[in-house]
């Protein structure tokens, strides 16, 4: 038993002996890699974005900023001193660098050919259309034989590749203008249809009479929305070929953010599923004959026709614009959602906006002819304004493809650059001691803070929003609508108030939490 005993302790000894000769030399390692990475090398290189500390060497900060990222930038202004300097997180090895001013974003602007955001495109229609090759060709310049040729097409005197002359387009054709105004008008007209009571569908009822329906203000919005501004930009045939595009499109949505973090299709296989779903609408739709397409927005057959000359397939074409179906969707059923919903969970501001709306809906025959007087409308604004202000949670991209100086730091060629919008519309110093509170009486009484550099919830430099001027028409329209021609309650008054969905990355407005909903009690006046 004795003999035993030392035979384990000197055994016990040998291995805690060897463990250690493995430990000691990774632990010198470790606390070396510590000092070089967060001691010597901001001393060697202090015009550099300081780095957020982190603990595992190559992924970084990563596993916090897929959980929240919006509260790990939070975290690192905070760790910087308050300071809003640039700085820089580490995700997968990549340097990220971060802008948190609103002087230094205006600043980073300006240095378009330093600063580029191809690269942020070029992946992302990668993920749409899956074609390296045709992706190069959507860069490429355009073939003699189609400078030559170019005959009633679009005109392209600067000999544009298609990704960029077709940017123009969309920009064109969004932006404030005789095409975006044909768009507008016909989105507002399918909304003022879609928000008739007796057209109301009864799949979003829970329950209904003559004067009185309950139902889900989500489903409500997703309904409406997706269906009139798909219809005024696509035409009717779109959705009428493809009755579960909405229900497909949503199903892709929810779990979009994947597409940007290339999260390997056996771990998101609805988002999945959802995208191919709209590919196969959008590809069937290209194909149809343009008779049936007469009535979809201008820059539809112009688009198609500059990608034929360059040999896209109408698999690639559609491709394409599965994503302008995806980005034109995407946002404005979440932000007519959380508008409705502060709106109906504060007495006063329901009873403010009500009053102001309700005299300018019941003037006229039509909504479309009242946009000047709704944008008049102090409290329907600034709400509209506070609920951009509480709900965007976009980022702007940016390739460094030369070295640049911004706000006093050193940007590296072939570093990343992201501009997160939601760490500047919530600066207490320009928003108020208040500034995480919704709060549209700040807009009210300072009208100027809508101007302001750090009030950006469309962006702003090349990634301007183009839909911009249509996010604010259906705003103003389906929210006059419903609060000006129904009686509008909680169907369970003193509830609390829907949470946003913070726990993944957004790339517009913050979508509800999955299975939160607002019940409404809707009654025709």
């Amino acid at each position: 038993m004795f003999f035993q005993v030392l035979y384990d302790v000197e055994a016990h000894s040998k291995y805690a002996s060897i463990l250690f000769r493995l430990l000691l030399p990774t632990c010198v390692s470790y606390i070396g890699w510590r000092l070089w990475r967060f001691t010597v090398v901001p001393r060697m290189q202090k015009y550099d974005p300081p780095v957020l500390p982190y603990w595992i060497p190559f992924l970084g900060n990563t596993i916090p900023f897929v959980k929240d990222a919006n509260g790990l930038l939070t975290q690192a202004r905070q760790h910087f001193g308050q300071r809003r300097e640039p700085f820089s997180i580490v995700l997968g090895g990549q340097t990220i660098y971060v802008l948190t001013s609103a002087t230094d974003v205006t600043d980073a602007y300006r240095k378009t050919r330093e600063l580029t955001f191809d690269g942020y495109v070029k992946a992302m229609l990668t993920t749409f259309i899956q074609d390296e090759e045709a992706i190069s060709r959507m860069w490429a310049s355009p073939p003699k034989f189609i400078r030559e040729t170019k005959g009633p097409r679009y005109p392209n005197p600067n000999d544009l590749c298609i990704a960029h002359l077709g940017e123009s387009i969309l920009v064109q054709q969004l932006n404030a203008g005789p095409q975006s105004k044909k768009t507008e008008d016909i989105c507002i007209r399918k909304i003022e249809a879609k928000m008739a009571w007796n057209l109301i569908p009864e799949s979003l009822t829970r329950t209904s009479d003559a004067k009185t329906k309950v139902l889900s203000l989500k489903q409500l919005c997703q309904s409406v929305l997706l269906q009139c501004a798909s219809r005024a930009i696509f035409g009717d045939v779109l959705m009428d070929t493809n009755p579960n595009l909405v229900n497909d499109f949503l199903k892709f949505d929810e779990s979009s953010w994947q597409l940007n973090y290339r999260v390997p299709a056996f771990l998101c296989p609805d988002m999945h599923s959802g995208l191919e779903s709209i590919r196969r609408a959008m590809t069937k739709y290209i194909a149809l004959p343009p008779e049936q397409k007469q009535d979809a927005s201008w820059m539809l057959p112009i688009i198609t026709d500059e990608m034929k000359a360059i040999g896209f397939s109408p698999r690639h074409t559609g491709s394409f614009f599965s994503s302008v179906f995806w980005l034109s969707n995407s946002n404005s059923w979440k932000l007519a959602f959380w508008m409705i919903s502060y709106i109906v969970y504060s007495p006063s501001l329901h009873s403010r906006v009500k009053a102001e709306v309700r005299a300018h809906i019941r003037a006229s025959t039509s909504i479309t002819d009242q946009f000047a007087n709704l944008q008049n409308c102090n409290w329907l604004m600034a709400t509209y304004q506070e609920t951009l202000r509480m709900t965007v949670s976009s980022t702007s991209v940016r390739r460094v493809e030369g070295d640049c100086v911004v706000g006093k730091r050193l940007f590296r060629k072939n570093g990343q650059l992201i501009i997160p919008y939601r760490q500047m519309l919530m600066d207490e110093e320009v928003f108020g001691h208040d500034a995480a509170t919704f709060n549209p009486r700040r807009f009210v009484e300072n009208p100027s803070l809508s101007r302001h550099p750090s009030y950006r919830p469309f962006g702003g430099g090349v990634t301007y929003c183009p839909g911009r001027s249509l996010a604010l028409k259906e705003m103003l329209a389906i929210v006059s609508l419903f609060v000006g021609n129904f009686d509008v309650r909680l169907l369970e008054p003193g509830g609390d108030f829907p949470k946003q969905d913070e726990t993944k990355p957004c790339l517009g407005v913050l979508a509800p939490m999955r299975n939160v909903d607002v019940m409404l009690k809707v009654k025709e006046i």
